[in-house]
């Protein structure tokens, strides 16, 4: 497999963040008082679920892409050392805007951990599927989401545990170990522009919420 530039794979995390940026659009009109939406349940609990998973999945495919032929451990650590620092960067930020519910362990973490776990299975299908098939056995034994969030009482507006959201990382890791994957990947039409946002992932994620949250409250102040 060639190491050329996926834009699908790219287009996909568009996508995402596409997803995130209405989400999280939603969400500020509510925490201002725009709107009373219920995020507790129906379309607005699992949108942003499969957000998060979406991303997750992504890894995978991306660990596989960079990779599939060795780890460039500088490369890696380079991507890292920005993941986790912006992931603190949330935390902090979050914990004097929302003390009450800060992000100690969001998206951003959990890709972290997920990346750092997931590096090591790249092209080995055998231990993937054991992996998925642990965490398979747990959820269907009732250690669920639900069953985490009872250990750590902590309330947070984003909250994604290595547990169980692992398992989207390692479908993604197993999706990107067929190598008809990527033939329908590279044989794809795409557009450039389409992949632009997705390449840009991170910086994305971190402005999205000042520009929505702050654009919100200076129209809330001028009504």
């Amino acid at each position: 497999m060639t190491h050329k530039r996926a834009d699908l794979v790219d287009i996909f995390r568009t996508i995402a963040i596409i997803w995130m940026i209405i989400f999280h659009g939603a969400y500020d009109l509510k925490v201002l008082g725009f709107t009373q939406t219920d995020f507790s349940s129906g379309f607005w609990y699992f949108f942003p679920r499969i957000i998060a998973g979406s991303f997750l999945f992504i890894v995978g495919l991306s660990l596989h892409l960079a990779y599939e032929k060795g780890i460039n451990w500088s490369k890696f650590w380079h991507r890292q050392i920005k993941v986790i620092l912006s992931a603190l960067l949330i935390s902090v930020t979050t914990f004097f805007i929302f003390p009450n519910n800060w992000v100690y362990f969001g998206t951003l973490h959990c890709i972290f951990f997920s990346t750092l776990f997931g590096v090591f299975l790249v092209g080995r299908r055998g231990l993937i599927l054991l992996f998925i098939g642990l965490i398979g056995i747990g959820l269907l034994s009732g250690y669920d989401l639900f069953w985490v969030s009872s250990l750590i009482q902590k309330p947070s507006m984003d909250f994604i545990p290595i547990y169980p959201w692992f398992l989207a990382t390692l479908l993604g890791l197993l999706v990107a170990s067929f190598q008809g994957f990527w033939n329908f990947v590279y044989n794809c039409r795409t557009h450039p522009l389409l992949a632009l946002p997705g390449r840009h992932s991170l910086k994305i994620y971190l402005l999205h919420q000042p520009i929505i949250f702050g654009t919100l409250t200076l129209i809330k102040n001028l009504l």
